[in-house]
């Protein structure tokens, strides 16, 4: 992922998971990729912010080619996913 550009999945879909998701957008070398639902697979149905919602237990093999961040917390490292630097 050196030099390339950052793909970048926001675990959470509420208010806070927008915002971050806007934060995130303005960083040059970063993209995000998705949203992760872990409590309603419902949510998965629709797009969030014109991003796709992947519910948690179909994610972990894009772990080495995504970053993670939580809405609730600075930084998060779930299921092996590194967080940025």
């Amino acid at each position: 992922m050196n030099g390339a550009i950052k793909q970048v999945l926001i675990l959470g879909t509420g208010k806070f998971a927008e915002e971050l998701a806007d934060l995130v957008s303005d960083i040059p070398d970063m993209r995000v990729a998705a949203f992760i639902e872990h409590s309603d697979p419902g949510r998965c149905k629709e797009k969030l912010v014109g991003l796709p919602v992947l519910w948690i237990e179909t994610v972990k093999e894009l772990a080495s080619t995504h970053f993670a961040v939580s809405a609730p917390y600075k930084r998060s490292s779930p299921m092996g996913f590194p967080s940025p630097p």
